[in-house]
């Protein structure tokens, strides 16, 4: 997995550009960006990419310094611990909002 990271975290860098701030806003953001940069990694099961998609965003916060190594420290691990169910929260509107979306087009046609 690891060369997987190597190969698409400076896609991911790439796409996001220079880091100024690590808010939630961001971090679901950056999991937007790479759930579906990973989704085309064939070999790898759905937990696999969801570690691939943390390990990738895990890999830009620890490259990040944003005020201070003490502060960033802090914002890394806040970040790291809201990541994984932001994932989940992802992949979920991902498998359940086309079913919501189509239904209300069907009932205004």
């Amino acid at each position: 997995m690891a060369d997987l990271v190597k190969e698409y975290r400076p896609k991911m860098e790439k796409q996001i550009g220079e880091v100024k701030d690590i808010t939630p806003e961001a971090l679901i953001d950056w999991a937007t960006l790479a759930i579906p940069m990973v989704n085309d990694v064939v070999d790898l099961s759905g937990a696999e990419k969801k570690e691939l998609v943390l390990q990738i965003i895990y890999a830009i916060l620890d490259n990040t310094i944003l005020v201070n190594p003490a502060i960033d420290k802090v914002i890394d691990t806040s970040a790291k611990l809201l990541l994984p169910s932001i994932i989940d929260g992802l992949v979920y509107m991902a498998k359940h909002t086309p079913l919501k979306v189509k239904r209300c087009c069907i009932s205004f046609c």
